[in-house]
């Protein structure tokens, strides 16, 4: 094989690895746990993970939903057990969880932006056991494009306090009690998909194919100073 066939073959095999490898990534999976910080915190509070910050904000109704402007004191309890997670102060019980008609909205649009997965909307919620008589501890998530409202049915509703997986991603959720119930929730934690770092065997590839990019180079470098 002449000079030039090697070199022509060598960076089709060096390019064929860097191409092939940027497919072969591995989706991270990113948790925000609201239990932390605990105690009071602002109508507004800000969780970062993975380098990603998602905030909080509490509203006593849906007309104060509408003004967009947040009017109840957050609440991260982490009293163990399924007594971990983000409430609201103002629960009548003294419990400080979400009850009534109040609503906590948490907002995604830095996850969008930093490229989640469309599909990888997780979360789980906590302080579900309560079914005596009408005290039932159901509740209800809804999902939107405003950040000042939101429609029709809900996303899921439950009384469990199971992880619900690979649900569309949107800007916007609100997370309340089921209408009519007059039990109290928590928020555990939520969950989104970011493109993640090359496998440990693409890394390897890349590197191949870095060093027969190089070598190729040489060669031609080396075949032009000797013409």
């Amino acid at each position: 094989m002449s000079t030039s066939s090697l070199r022509v073959a060598l960076m089709a095999v060096a390019v064929g690895a860097v191409v092939a490898s940027a497919g072969s990534t591995r989706a991270a999976t990113i948790t925000w746990n609201l239990n932390l910080p605990s105690g009071l915190l602002g109508t507004t509070q800000t969780y970062t993970a993975g380098g990603i910050t998602i905030t909080a904000a509490g509203f006593s109704s849906i007309p104060q939903l509408g003004t967009n402007i947040p009017d109840v004191t957050l609440f991260g309890k982490n009293n163990g057990g399924d007594e971990v997670g983000l409430g609201l102060s103002n629960d009548p019980s003294g419990q400080n969880e979400i009850t009534g008609l109040n609503i906590i909205r948490i907002d995604f649009r830095n996850a969008i932006m930093a490229g989640a997965l469309p599909d990888s909307f997780d979360f789980q919620m906590n302080s579900t056991t309560g079914t005596v008589g009408a005290n039932i501890d159901a509740w209800a998530v809804w999902k939107s494009t405003l950040q000042s409202g939101f429609a029709g049915p809900p996303l899921m509703t439950g009384t469990d306090e199971h992880e619900y997986s690979g649900l569309q991603l949107f800007p916007f959720y609100f997370f309340t009690v089921f209408p009519g119930n007059s039990g109290n929730v928590l928020i555990a934690n939520v969950s989104a998909e970011v493109p993640g770092v090359p496998e440990p065997a693409t890394w390897v590839m890349m590197l191949m194919g870095f060093a027969g990019l190089g070598f190729a180079f040489r060669q031609s470098r080396r075949k032009v100073s000797m013409a």
